[in-house]
């Protein structure tokens, strides 16, 4: 990361997942003895290199802008497809896929909303809540983003308004809450440091290394966060700190204000979604 605020990066070895504009007209490619890289897709680098510029999409988080792909590469979506089936997996949640977990939400809170371009987050069980959780947010506006460049910072805005849902993969238990909102800034300086800043939207908050004795933390009355929040009001602010080529982490220092537990709010509300069958016979006789 240089003085002037820009980032560059090189992976040598492991996987690398490529999205389909991961791969441009500027980007060099000679791999397994080809120029060509299928993009979407999912990769083992056995030998060579990528290479790229890090560029800041949002508050904190970054992407990679490749300019470079060379080496020995392991397709790995056509090697899974080769090797075949080992077990059946068990199912763990209600959904099949985004799209489906997009259509439950907004039936199971009634928001009648465009499901075409709902964003969709799912956690592991204990990466959010001590149970899988899955988020859906329903836009009800166009975002809002802002960039603004001076002599000594580049400053990145957003503002959303949208729909939530909230919803518990086992059970799809959802959570729901229609005039959600999220503004959120970052600025990145010359001296190659980054602050951000942000008011409402959901928020992954836990006492690890992002949180600290230098957080101050004033929600709901307490000295304490530890779970999957969505603020009501108040402020979070903090640092962006690189943790490997182009991602990001948030070292926080302030996390104040009125915040809903959703992982509580979750367990609080009645299921909403039909669990998965867990046989395929249907019932008749026995109430089982």
């Amino acid at each position: 990361q240089y003085k002037d605020g820009s980032a560059s990066f090189s992976i040598f070895g492991g996987e690398i997942p490529l999205a389909s504009y991961d791969v441009r007209e500027w980007t060099n490619v000679a791999v397994n003895g080809d120029n060509n890289l299928e993009a979407p897709g999912f990769y083992y680098m056995e030998e060579g290199y990528a290479a790229g510029d890090v560029i800041f999409v949002s508050a904190f988080e970054a992407q990679a802008n490749y300019t470079n792909f060379e080496g020995k590469y392991i397709d790995l979506c056509q090697a899974i497809e080769d090797v075949g089936a080992t077990s059946a997996p068990t199912p763990s949640s209600v959904f099949e896929d985004t799209d489906d977990a997009a259509e439950k939400g907004n039936v199971a809170c009634d928001f009648n909303a465009d499901t075409s371009d709902a964003e969709v987050h799912r956690y592991e069980a204990g990466e959010a809540c001590s149970f899988a959780v899955t988020s859906v947010s329903y836009m009800t506006s166009p975002l809002s983003e802002h960039v603004t460049s001076g002599d000594n910072s580049n400053t990145y805005e957003l503002m959303a308004s949208y729909h939530l849902a909230a919803m518990k993969d086992t059970d799809g238990t959802a959570y729901c809450i229609g005039n959600a909102s999220l503004k959120a800034g970052s600025t990145q300086h010359r001296n190659g440091s980054a602050s951000f800043s942000g008011t409402g939207g959901e928020h992954v908050l836990n006492s690890d290394s992002s949180i600290g004795d230098w957080t101050s933390i004033r929600v709901n009355g307490g000295d304490s966060v530890n779970g999957f929040y969505y603020m009501e009001d108040g402020i979070i602010e903090g640092q962006v700190i690189f943790t490997s080529a182009f991602e990001t982490e948030a070292n926080f220092t302030k996390i104040e204000g009125t915040f809903i537990d959703l992982c509580q709010a979750i367990e609080d509300a009645a299921p909403t979604a039909a669990p998965t069958p867990s046989s395929g016979f249907e019932k008749n006789v026995c109430n089982v």
